[in-house]
């Protein structure tokens, strides 16, 4: 009986380490979208701190290349959580492709010569920030 029991015990921890083990292995993916993401000097400057604290940035000038990369590698997996910043230009096409991707778990807009919140197509998904 005492077996029995060392049995059930090891098999209790042997599933709380997988479940650690599941949290522990998510990866990280900062994904910035925007036609001028590797033209403009404070792009590419701000892009060499972001190097700087981690290797998990990826850049993409055309929302259509992004939007394959991510339904190839990453629509259907749940390790993998993803950070967004994109352009209002590029994000009015791609975020209601990709919204709801469990992925995905937050868009952030930009645009540097409009008022974004007035914008009421950014209203409708709640992953949205600007």
């Amino acid at each position: 009986m005492g077996f029995s029991n060392s049995k059930s015990s090891i098999s209790g921890t042997i599933e709380i380490n997988q479940q650690n083990f599941d949290n522990i292995n998510l990866i990280y993916k900062l994904f910035w979208v925007d036609e001028n993401v590797n033209k403009e000097d404070e792009n590419i400057l701000f892009q060499k701190q972001l190097y700087a604290i981690s290797d998990i940035v990826q850049t993409f000038d055309h929302y259509e290349k992004f939007e394959n990369e991510i339904k190839q590698n990453y629509y259907s997996t749940g390790q993998y959580k993803i950070f967004l910043i994109i352009s209002e230009q590029f994000g009015k096409e791609i975020v209601p492709k990709i919204h709801n991707y469990e992925s995905i778990l937050t868009i952030h807009i930009f645009d540097t010569n409009r008022n974004l919140h007035d914008n009421e197509w950014i209203n409708l998904y709640p992953k949205v920030n600007c």
